[in-house]
């Protein structure tokens, strides 16, 4: 990948690669557990859009990283405050 410029592919994948871990192409998962997977990682991210106090939700995937075999990742909600302390 000799490129001059990053794309945002480029900065999703470092953000993934450092919140969720190196992705573990080796582990070898049966469609039992895949689909065992996904109907979980699939319940947190119906967590997320159906609760309104959640974050809003980022990515959900089943791709196997560090120790987790699926995760569901959510925007922090920046709250801002000005110095006279007024939201």
């Amino acid at each position: 990948m000799n490129r001059a410029e990053a794309d945002v592919e480029d900065f999703e994948f470092a953000r993934d690669r450092i919140m969720m871990g190196i992705e573990r192409k080796a582990l070898l998962m049966s469609e039992k557990d895949r689909l065992a997977t996904a109907i979980h990682e699939s319940g947190h991210a119906l967590t997320c859009y159906y609760n309104k106090h959640a974050n809003k939700l980022y990515k959900a995937t089943i791709v196997s990283r560090g120790g987790s075999l699926g995760a569901v990742s959510t925007y922090k909600t920046l709250i801002l405050v000005d110095i006279h302390g007024s939201k």
